[in-house]
């Protein structure tokens, strides 16, 4: 089953959710979106959209994607504070975004990233406010940009 909406994000995340056994496609929104969503448990879904691919603020994460791809949005991934838990992309690529390609803004999650990163518009990956957790990039990031990676540590 793929869930693609053309008036806004294919998935907009509640309270106590668990996402299992479909594919997010093509939305004008994000593919998945939440904001105060409480915990996200994630198995077993792909996200391939044209658009922005993952838009997750504040909440908890336990969330193993099989394959991300998104080739556009402001980000092709948005991740802002406070996200606490894990979030693993296990595949897919991202490219085209707008803005920075990979984008976290603060939190404790870990965050572990294999999917490959193209260059955006601004970086292709860009961390900063973190206040712990660890992030992986363990795919091949590109960049035709000066500066393609910006990594700021918030000192504990």
């Amino acid at each position: 089953m793929t869930i693609q909406n053309a008036g806004g994000n294919g998935v907009t995340l509640n309270s106590g959710n668990t996402l299992n056994g479909f594919t997010a496609g093509n939305s004008s929104g994000s593919a998945i979106s939440g904001s105060g969503f409480g915990t996200l448990t994630v198995a077993d879904v792909i996200v391939n959209t044209t658009g922005q691919a993952l838009s997750l603020t504040n909440g908890t994460l336990s969330a193993t994607f099989s394959s991300v791809t998104s080739s556009g949005g402001t980000n092709n991934v948005a991740l802002a504070s406070p996200l606490t838990g894990t979030l693993t992309i296990s595949a897919g690529a991202f490219s085209g975004a707008t803005g920075n390609s990979f984008d976290i803004n603060g939190g404790t999650a870990t965050i572990n990233n294999a999917a490959t990163i193209a260059s955006g518009s601004a970086r292709s990956v860009n961390v900063t406010g973190k206040t712990g957790g660890t992030v992986t990039f363990s795919g091949a990031i590109t960049d035709t940009d000066t500066v393609s990676i910006s990594i700021q540590i918030l000192a504990q």
